[in-house]
């Protein structure tokens, strides 16, 4: 059984067939992964240029991988039975397929249509071995999550434009008949437009795992940053630690009337894109399938590190720069946020601001293309 309908991407596998995702039913590694179609490109789809992929909206990531142990019975079924687990690296490619075919659908129904769970997989190398690991998709569960944060920021004659009653409501249906929409179920991945939150690069320090991937012209394609799940969550302590060292972290702007990490007022600018520190957290889409609490840097580090509580301990945390990469990379967020968070934490508040006006310098500039024509 493939994850996706007929109008998502295609059938399911058989032996020594192809399904949705473009796994071969008696090839792969772990849980049955097949790494393309058998046209070159990934779920079945041709090939899609560099130059195409980088044109898509830029989408960052932050995901945890959790090893098969952590999952119920069902799950590891399911991550073992051929089509339903797809590499990484090709697992991108197919994303983006999926997403242009639901858009591109003749009745406006950007919603996917599958019913059963799709995997994604990364493969560590450890002293003692490969380490297989897990990132459940959720794709029908994060899109009408996404589609219902929109509520608070559109009209709702546009949202009924671009997400129809009908196939809102044939979408609530289907998560809810095949238990799709649980809360005890945790969202293995979040997602930001243009920016990356702060909350994330606190999260990671300087020398962590890196995984570059390149383009056919030799650029940077996509940069991944993982850490063990432990680590990310004492780091999140430590930054809540950091934020609550001080007053002033109290109200939207994220520090104090106006200022940010103690700095100068921020500058006059449309609220949800490029104010203030807020901007970092849940602007311009961040973490808009999360549904962060916009008051600031410290509430979205104490959500982001009870949000990693919920996994398994011997999980993964990856920061996935997607096709913000080209953009982005190379980046020293990961340092200006370790540097302004120990700064905070010796109530050396140059050093903060220091910090923080060169992460604002950094991200306003790449999310000024937002804005362009």
């Amino acid at each position: 059984m493939g994850t996706f309908s007929d109008d998502d991407a295609g059938g399911g596998a058989g032996a020594g067939g192809t399904d949705s995702a473009g796994n071969s039913g008696d090839n792969g590694g772990a849980g049955g992964a097949c790494n393309s179609g058998n046209n070159g490109g990934a779920g079945g789809f041709p090939r899609m240029p560099v130059g195409a992929r980088r044109n898509m909206p830029p989408t960052a990531y932050l995901r945890v991988y959790s090893p098969l142990a952590s999952f119920d019975d069902a799950e590891q079924l399911l991550i073992a039975t051929p089509g339903h687990t797809l590499d990484a690296s090709f697992d991108d490619e197919a994303a983006l397929w999926r997403s242009l075919a639901r858009i591109s659908r003749p009745r406006v129904d950007p919603f996917p249509h599958g019913t059963v769970e799709q995997y994604r997989m990364i493969v560590l190398d450890r002293e003692h071995g490969d380490v297989v690991m897990f990132c459940p998709a959720q794709e029908p569960l994060r899109a009408g999550i996404a589609a219902s944060l929109l509520e608070d920021y559109v009209p709702e004659d546009a949202l009924d434009v671009w997400f129809p009653p009908a196939s809102a409501a044939a979408h609530s249906e289907r998560l809810q008949e095949h238990g799709m929409w649980l809360a005890e179920s945790p969202l293995y991945t979040r997602m930001s437009t243009w920016r990356i939150p702060l909350s994330w690069f606190a999260l990671f320090r300087s020398g962590d795992e890196e995984e570059v991937v390149e383009g056919e012209d030799s650029q940077p394609l996509s940069v991944a940053v993982r850490v063990p799940l432990v680590l990310a969550l004492e780091r999140a302590a430590y930054a809540v630690a950091a934020l609550s060292s001080i007053s002033m972290v109290t109200d939207d702007d994220g520090f104090g009337e106006g200022d940010s990490w103690g700095g100068s007022p921020a500058e006059d600018g449309e609220a949800d894109e490029d104010v203030d520190a807020t901007g970092f957290v849940d602007g311009s889409g961040m973490d808009d399938v999360d549904a962060v609490d916009p008051t600031g840097l410290l509430a979205s580090a104490v959500e982001l590190h009870d949000w990693l509580q919920q996994f398994h301990p011997d999980s993964v945390v990856e920061l996935d720069y997607g096709l913000l990469t080209a953009r982005a990379w190379p980046d020293d967020s990961v340092l200006d946020v370790a540097d302004g968070l120990d700064a905070l934490m010796d109530a050396d508040m140059a050093g903060a601001v220091a910090a923080y006006f060169r992460l604002r310098r950094r991200w306003d500039s790449i999310s000024m293309w937002a804005h362009a024509g």
